[in-house]
């Protein structure tokens, strides 16, 4: 839309003055285009019934109507699992112009993938395009999308009790998170996460997510026993290694989410994990995507540099 509204600045449909109002037509408008295009005088219509108009000492608005059901097919695709590499990479390295060929390699999804993703995020206003690639334009709009609108992480749930309490515990979880490959096996996810990030809640219970190899490093380290209700333990055991892309490591002691992944696990954890996230959001993720905190160590991160002095 962005592109679209220079075109017609630098090349005047016949008839248009100065003075002519222009209302842009579309599918579907997002509510950060419509802002976007308010703010350049622009007025909008989309075929789901929403429009605003403001012109002279007319103002007329509707909001609210949801995109038509091929918008919000195109919007899910964005957060599909291979998708949302690409978004996890903008928001780890927030700052960085990302050029197709670096997304590709980082991410190790295909060229067309990231150039069709890449093409909807610059739809939505959620990237830029600058010298040297596209870059993250607007990290709330793009947060709150793929919470409402993305699916769980695919996992087994596995409940479980360990009798270790304390000390105890503590120590035998910093052996399994300092162990040789811990990052790629075992990491902290909700609550337990968000703990090394910015603390919220006290949890009785620790969470995970593990793969299989993982699985069966963290129940024989800890002594778990299967436990219907009352576990301490949760792990979460997944086949994919998504939400290992971007983890990163707050601490030396511990390796966990990414902050974004953090996030939308706590805003699927009911009212309590609502206000987690949004404090979670307010305190470090936002403040980290804006460069004013220091990056935790994340290998994400890493394997850009790496390609960068590979291609000095």
């Amino acid at each position: 839309m962005q592109t679209a509204m220079e075109e017609l600045e630098a090349n005047p449909l016949p008839g248009q003055t100065p003075d002519t109002y222009t209302v842009l037509v579309a599918s579907w408008f997002s509510p950060e285009t419509v802002t976007l295009c308010a703010e350049r005088g622009y007025g909008t219509l989309d075929f789901s019934g929403n429009y605003r108009l403001h012109f002279g000492h007319v103002f007329l608005e509707r909001v609210g109507a949801p995109p038509p059901a091929s918008e919000q097919r195109q919007a899910a695709s964005v957060f599909a699992p291979k998708s949302a590499r690409i978004l996890r990479a903008l928001l780890a390295v927030p700052e960085h112009p990302w050029k197709v060929t670096e997304l590709t390699a980082v991410t190790g999804v295909s060229a067309g993938l990231v150039s069709r993703v890449r093409q909807q995020l610059l739809e939505r206003q959620w990237v830029e395009e600058v010298p040297g690639g596209i870059r993250l334009l607007a990290p709330e709009p793009l947060l709150s999308a793929w919470a409402e609108q993305g699916k769980d992480v695919e996992a087994r749930l596995y409940r479980g009790y360990t009798l270790l309490h304390g000390q105890a515990l503590g120590a035998r979880l910093l052996r399994v998170m300092q162990g040789p490959n811990a990052g790629e096996q075992v990491i902290a996810a909700g609550v337990s996460a968000a703990q090394w990030m910015a603390p919220f809640l006290r949890e009785s219970r620790e969470q995970f997510y593990v793969t299989e190899k993982g699985f069966d490093l963290v129940r024989d380290e800890l002594d778990l026993e299967p436990q219907a209700t009352g576990e301490n333990i949760v792990l979460r055991v997944v086949e994919e290694p998504e939400v290992f892309f971007d983890r990163v490591q707050p601490s030396p002691l511990s390796w966990t989410t990414s902050p974004v992944q953090t996030y939308l696990d706590l805003r699927r954890e009911g009212e309590w994990g609502e206000e987690a996230a949004e404090h979670l959001r307010q305190k470090y993720l936002l403040p980290l995507i804006h460069g004013e905190i220091p990056a935790p160590v994340s290998p994400l991160r890493e394997r850009l540099e790496a390609l960068q002095r590979q291609r000095a």
